[in-house]
């Protein structure tokens, strides 16, 4: 069951009380719309905060695997779920990190090759089993609770340069995207809700040697 809540200026609602004596009250939309926040999850209406952080050497030989750290914190003052691994070629249903790269002092990031997740394919194909269970769609989904100003890492140290961007030599700059755009439905019916939205992190200059 998703939640949504419609524009404050698009709506009014009417409430009939009966009372002694019947009383019609119209509330109109101010406080109809302070009657739905008091109403709504706070988790629902919480802004949502994070930062992502990658650190690398600024001199790195073609040849020699990289070791990349990729940090997501938690900013804000609410927690969320986020998916767990890190896996910068691996596209995920509840959210996925993606590497991007560019030439130096370019202006055009491009995203380096991914795989796709199967769960990917599968949006709106399975319906919501009758007894949804959360703490058995957070596990499978390898979803972790991230708490104000806690944060998941990760060390990449496995590919080369040209492994891991396809590209020569020379001088780039890197960034790390988080996309949770794409949920699934069982999403919705959690506690806590995904990190949402597209977040960018700091930008890497790196001088890449033969």
């Amino acid at each position: 069951m998703k939640c949504s809540m419609p524009r404050a200026e698009a709506w009014e609602l009417t409430i009939h009380l009966t009372l002694e004596p019947f009383v019609k009250i119209v509330i109109r939309r101010r406080v109809a719309l302070l009657l739905m926040i008091l109403l709504y999850p706070a988790s629902l209406l919480a802004q949502q905060s994070a930062r992502i952080e990658i650190g690398s050497p600024t001199r790195v030989r073609a040849n020699v695997p990289i070791e990349l750290e990729v940090t997501l914190r938690n900013t804000g003052a609410s927690p969320f779920y986020v998916v767990g691994y890190i896996g910068l070629a691996l596209m995920q249903l509840d959210g996925d990190f993606r590497l991007m790269v560019q030439e130096a002092n370019a202006s055009n990031f491009e995203a380096m090759p991914g795989v796709s997740d199967d769960r990917l394919q599968l949006i709106g194909a399975e319906p919501i089993p009758d007894q949804f269970r959360a703490d058995v769609y957070i596990a499978s989904e390898g979803l972790v609770l991230l708490q104000p100003d806690h944060f998941i890492g990760r060390s990449l140290l496995s590919l080369n340069w040209y492994d891991l961007t396809l590209r020569p030599y020379g001088k780039y700059q890197l960034k790390v995207v988080y996309d949770g755009m794409i949920r699934s439905e069982e999403a919705d019916l959690l506690r806590y809700p995904l990190l949402g939205g597209v977040i960018e992190s700091n930008i890497l200059d790196i001088k890449v040697l033969p």
